[in-house]
């Protein structure tokens, strides 16, 4: 009679082969996680951009006329677009924006230099909590506008 020599693998072999693919694949998830946390960031800046974007056309529309109160603004404000000429107090509800393309809650504010002058400056600021809620990003735009005569 002949013996069989079964040869299976031994238990410290299974954990070890266990244990190298939870490696590899938590090494992937961490990685694809990562990746898609810096798309969800460049997706969410480049609509601050869009929209910081708009209210320059906006205020570039607004101060083609001398007496508009973009150059007498004292606080803070932002562009309404049905009404390019009109500046919106920055507690309005207009001020918040939130596209469905990405579920961010964007804040909007343009701030201007001061007293009135022949050559305005202004900073268009987006601010929204950013991808994965670690804290908030932010976005500026610097804009200096001549007052026409």
């Amino acid at each position: 009679m002949r013996r069989l020599k079964n040869r299976g693998d031994t238990i410290v072999e299974v954990l070890i082969a266990i244990t190298v693919v939870t490696t590899v694949l938590g090494g992937a998830f961490v990685s694809s996680n990562r990746s898609l946390t810096v798309t969800r960031q460049a997706q969410e800046r480049g609509e601050a951009l869009k929209l910081a974007e708009g209210q320059l056309e906006l205020l570039k529309s607004a101060g083609r006329t001398a007496s508009n109160p973009v150059y007498t603004a004292t606080t803070d404000f932002c562009m309404s677009s049905g009404s390019p000429g009109v500046s919106v107090p920055s507690g309005d509800p207009v001020c918040t924006i939130s596209p469905a393309s990405s579920g961010a809650v964007y804040r909007l504010r343009i701030t201007g230099s001061g007293p009135p002058s022949s050559n305005n400056s202004f900073t268009i600021e987006v601010l929204w909590e950013k991808a994965g809620g670690s804290g908030d990003d932010r976005l500026s735009l610097a804009y200096q506008m001549y007052e026409p005569s």
